[in-house]
């Protein structure tokens, strides 16, 4: 019985003794888990990526159209009389020679009054009648200025719907006369290029733009140059380097380059 019990005593010493060492052993040492996570390292490769779309705030407008610069039919202004500046064929008249500027402001004085007609003798009349009021209001007649030419629209014709644009641009035209004015245009003359023109044409000469035609790029003018002028046409380009408001006085200037040919005309606006 002794025997027996001492043989007890000793396996469960032995199964005591292997628990604790297995308790120490578990605890003394750290664990060295480690998840995926931690033992794998990612590589980011630059690659194609999509193109972001910019995201619209609130509230913002639609974009504003671009305004349209030119008229898309043809525009004339088909109440505007025509006169050569030497009514009769009288060339050889020194106040016709130089007659350009107040057979323009017959022509445009005849748009805003109604007129569909000018006679020869009336344009003789009136160019002869607004030389001679120049000659005393300036002291000439020759080449009279876009100052002077307002002048004799207030003082002699009485009419103030007139103004003088600077700085103006082909596309200026179009609108002008698109919403129904006519334009007074001071050119040198020789850029034109009309082959009706005693070559090489006209330092100086003044015409009045009526209409534009969009189909062939042409603006469409009464040339009081020629008696074949009533609604002649020149080409855009052309007709917009000619204009130059040139210098007053009873010498013409010289001929004028190109890049310092002021763009300065009269704007005719009809009666309201």
């Amino acid at each position: 019985m002794k025997k027996s019990f001492l043989i007890f005593l000793s396996v469960t010493a032995f199964l005591v003794g292997e628990a604790l060492l297995l308790h120490f052993k578990t605890v003394a040492e750290p664990t060295t888990e480690m998840t995926e996570q931690d033992t794998t390292t990612t590589l980011s490769i630059p690659g194609p990526q999509p193109k972001q779309e910019p995201i619209a705030k609130p509230g913002t407008p639609e974009p504003i159209q671009a305004e349209q610069t030119a008229p898309s039919r043809t525009v004339r202004q088909n109440v505007v009389p025509f006169t050569v500046q030497a009514p009769g064929g009288k060339w050889d008249n020194p106040i016709f020679q130089d007659g350009c500027e107040e057979s323009s402001m017959l022509m445009a004085m005849g748009f805003v009054n109604g007129t569909t007609s000018i006679t020869a003798t009336d344009a003789a009349d009136g160019i002869t009648t607004l030389a001679t009021f120049e000659k005393k209001r300036f002291g000439y007649h020759e080449d009279i200025d876009l100052s002077e030419i307002m002048s004799v629209f207030r003082e002699y014709f009485r009419y103030d719907g007139v103004m003088v644009k600077n700085n103006l641009t082909a596309d200026d035209i179009k609108r002008t006369l698109a919403s129904g004015s006519i334009i007074l245009a001071p050119t040198f003359g020789g850029a034109l290029g009309n082959p009706f023109f005693t070559p090489p044409g006209p330092i100086t000469h003044m015409l009045v733009l009526t209409g534009y035609d969009p189909m062939t790029g042409e603006f469409i003018v009464n040339d009081p140059g020629t008696r074949r002028g009533e609604g002649y046409r020149y080409r855009e380009q052309i007709l917009f380097d000619a204009i130059w408001a040139y210098p007053p006085g009873k010498t013409h200037p010289p001929v004028p380059e190109k890049s310092s040919r002021n763009k300065s005309v009269i704007i005719v606006s009809p009666k309201n």
